[in-house]
């Protein structure tokens, strides 16, 4: 009898281990990838800086700079050069677009890495990234009636 009280012991030890170990599961938290991700990060942006002013011949000058493409937070607002209230554009789908020095901007990207075309007073900018690799944009009408700056910009990840 002590052998078989011994033998239940141990067929009822490894029974437990077996559910204990057989129903283990690793708490893995789903991963939500955000799409804008891999668009993001330190890039060379080759910028023509168009001027114009009336009566006077428009000049362009080409520039390098490094910047970046980041996601949007809200103090991105605050230097951003499209003055209108955008608040109620979805911050879920914004980046921001920092290719020269003192200013950036900020715009909806769909999922295939098109720039949502914004407009408003004095401002317009439309295009998107080739592949990852690669970004292209126009900036166009920043300024008056009297003059003004556009920008073409490519931008190939460093």
């Amino acid at each position: 009898m002590p052998s078989s009280r011994r033998l239940e012991r141990i067929g009822l030890i490894a029974a437990v281990l077996v559910l204990a170990i057989g129903c283990r599961h690793d708490a893995v938290a789903p991963t939500i990838t955000d799409y804008r991700g891999p668009f993001c990060g330190e890039m060379r942006f080759t910028v023509m800086t168009t001027t114009w002013m009336m009566g006077q011949p428009p000049t362009t000058l080409t520039s390098v700079f490094d910047g970046e493409v980041r996601l949007f937070v809200q103090s991105d607002s605050a230097n951003d050069f499209y003055v209108d209230d955008d608040s109620a554009e979805d911050p879920d789908r914004k980046i921001t677009i920092a290719f020269i020095p003192q200013g950036h901007i900020t715009s909806l990207l769909e999922e295939d890495g098109t720039l949502v075309e914004k407009t408003g007073y004095h401002y317009g900018h439309n295009g998107g990234f080739d592949h990852l690799d690669t970004l292209r944009f126009t900036l166009g009408g920043l300024g008056g009636l009297g003059g003004g700056t556009n920008y073409s910009v490519v931008g190939v990840r460093r």
